[in-house]
């Protein structure tokens, strides 16, 4: 199976699932967890073993504590039981006579599974020891009810409805002021005689609701044009004068007063050469001749072209097509990081070739996505090659030992205390 596998050096915290030796000569010190066999001469090498017994430990056929076991003990060990629910305390055990542990249940290790049925009594119960959430529902009858129990507090908000009220029962004295809101009156039961003199204020009318057929004056006369409330006009007449400092649409009628135009005007315009615009006699030179330095923003220019000169691009320079640079000098480039494979929106392969050979033939270096998800390298590839096949993957350090992108083969992962691990397995 594939995991990450301890690498065992020294000073290392072995951990092993299986352990076969044909000789032991060092002592075994400190926990030892599982069956412990062998022959007699390898047995008598078990020196100064602190022993904490677990349930399933204790039961061991093969560690069923013989008379022949019990006398190879050097020194005296402590016995100990803990988990499952129980503890007992270390008692010491020197090879002979017998072990008796004091047990004890620890606190919340006797949960509803472990409690028969019936076994809690009343007499078992503490004072107040019932709680709401220890009553099933609906299981508080009439009769579990003492006298005068329920008080004004006890009833809940709104639990006193309509069916709970008898005839007449609410009268004047039990309303509350402002207690009859809108929802209360039946409609068309607010009649003329129901209003004292001025309450109907100006909040009290909804919006739109008066009409012109409500208003003593329903139109307003500008000039000669009368215009009713709501309503719009195009036209004014009867006006004897017009002053606006932003008029648009057109004017009819004598405008003797008006410091712009009198009349309509035109002005032509011509264009005597490149760059030139010549208006009512007058020629303005554009800037734009093909000696000028002009600059232009957002524009598209057709066709081909070439400099002589040095060319500088002061913003983004975009090539839709192919690319070519040619340079005799080392590649210098400032940016921080280099992006590949740009235009890609999904997962591929991408690196870089160093030329080994003719026809720029040379040693990949790159990331495999079509192979494994992985940096690699392939002796020889091609300049217009688009995937990488690595001959050897490159090794990485994990940061973490959970994350699957680098649970690859030959990855390592060192933890906190300094152990090494490896990937592998199949």
């Amino acid at each position: 199976m594939a995991e990450w596998k301890k690498v065992i050096v020294s000073g290392s915290n072995a951990e092993l699932a299986t352990l076969n030796a044909t000789a032991v000569t060092a002592s075994l010190l400190g926990n030892v967890v599982g069956d412990l066999t062998g022959t007699a001469s390898w047995a008598t090498n078990v020196v100064n073993v602190p022993l904490a017994v677990s349930a399933s430990y204790a039961t061991s056929a093969s560690y069923a504590m013989s008379s022949s076991f019990a006398t190879q003990l050097a020194t005296a060990q402590d016995f100990s039981i803990t988990g499952g629910g129980i503890t007992a305390t270390a008692v010491s055990f020197n090879g002979t006579g017998d072990v008796v542990l004091d047990a004890s249940i620890d606190s919340g290790a006797v949960g509803t599974d472990e409690l028969a049925a019936d076994a809690v009594t009343n007499a078992k119960l503490a004072d107040n020891a019932v709680e709401t959430l220890n009553i099933v529902d609906l299981n508080v009858t009439t009769g579990k009810i003492a006298d005068d129990a329920i008080t004004t507090a006890k009833i809940e908000a709104g639990a006193v409805g309509t069916t709970e009220l008898a005839a007449s029962a609410v009268t004047n004295a039990k309303l509350a002021i402002d207690a009859v809101q809108t929802a209360n009156i039946v409609d068309l039961n607010v009649t003329t005689g129901k209003l004292a003199a001025g309450a109907v204020t100006t909040d009290k009318i909804a919006d739109a609701n008066v009409t012109n057929a409500k208003l003593a004056n329903s139109s307003l006369t500008v000039g000669s044009t009368n215009i009713a409330l709501g309503a719009s006009a195009t036209t004014l007449a009867g006006l004897t004068s017009v002053t606006s400092t932003d008029f648009i649409g057109d004017l009819t009628g004598n405008a003797d007063t008006a410091t712009t135009a009198n009349t309509a005007s035109y002005v032509a315009a011509t264009s005597a050469a490149q760059g030139q615009v010549t208006v009512t006699g007058n020629v303005i030179d554009l800037g734009l001749e093909t000696t000028d330095s002009v600059t232009f923003a957002n524009q598209s220019i057709a066709g081909s072209g070439s400099y002589g000169g040095s060319l500088v691009v002061q913003g983004d320079l975009t090539v839709n097509g192919t690319a070519s640079f040619i340079n005799t000098q080392e590649l210098l480039v400032e940016d921080k990081f280099v992006t590949f494979a740009s235009g890609s929106e999904v997962a591929t392969d991408g690196g870089f070739i160093v030329s080994q050979a003719a026809g720029n033939i040379g040693q990949a270096f790159g990331y495999s996505n079509s192979q494994n998800q992985r940096w690699g390298v392939q002796a020889t590839a091609s300049y217009d090659t688009t995937s990488i096949t690595p001959d050897a993957y490159v090794s990485l350090v994990a940061v973490s030992n959970t994350d699957a992108r680098y649970q690859k083969t030959g990855n390592i992962f060192v933890d906190g205390s300094g152990d090494i691990f490896i990937w592998g397995g199949v």
